[in-house]
């Protein structure tokens, strides 16, 4: 369900469980939002920080970014906290 806390977007269980906020990165832009590694990981890491999970929408990353991202989240121990999705609404593995 969609969270009441606004830095999140969705809490699961009826809003008694883990809340979830969700992450578009972007390699298909140059400039600003464009997808930046250093800067897409410090906001990731405030979010964990209070106890968000995240869901990262992988539909406008290319695989090498996606690829760094993946790398650069399991090298932080926050791969139990991040799940993926393609925007599909379907999570990857």
């Amino acid at each position: 369900m969609r969270s009441p806390d606004p830095r999140a977007e969705f809490i699961e269980d009826d809003g008694h469980g883990v809340s979830w906020d969700v992450k578009s990165f972007r390699s298909d832009i140059q400039g600003p939002g464009a997808f930046d590694l250093e800067a897409s990981l410090v906001n990731m890491n405030k979010k964990l920080s209070n106890g968000i999970n995240i869901i990262v929408n992988t539909a406008h990353l290319d695989p090498a970014d996606l690829a760094t991202l993946r790398r650069a989240i399991e090298e932080r121990g926050w791969i139990s906290r991040v799940l993926y999705e393609d925007g599909s609404l379907r999570p990857l593995p």
